[in-house]
């Protein structure tokens, strides 16, 4: 798993090798700090769409924004990881990867 940062895309220059390698690749969307509740940039919606890429963009929100899902204020626990892998497995279900 690779994290870009605050700048969508940023980390993307190897993701035309990894379309040659036919090696799958999904776009994890990392919440962003906003005033009353954590949000995701909307960039990240366009970027998975332009580059054909499956998305899966409301877990993090979800489990960082539950005490009972983090180990730490910015790290999922076990069962946010559990829960968050549980939604990367559906959107490859979905994708037709897995």
């Amino acid at each position: 798993m690779t994290f870009f940062g605050d700048l969508p895309g940023r980390g993307l220059r190897g993701f035309p090798l990894a379309r040659e390698r036919d090696i799958q690749v999904v776009l994890v969307t990392v919440p962003a700090p906003a005033p009353l509740r954590l949000r995701n940039a909307q960039s990240y919606d366009t970027l998975a769409s332009e580059l054909g890429i499956p998305l899966e963009n409301k877990a993090l929100a979800h489990i960082l924004s539950r005490d009972k899902l983090k180990a730490d204020p910015i790290h999922p626990n076990a069962d946010g990881y559990r829960l968050l892998a549980e939604h990367i497995m559906q959107v490859l279900i979905q994708s037709g990867a897995l």
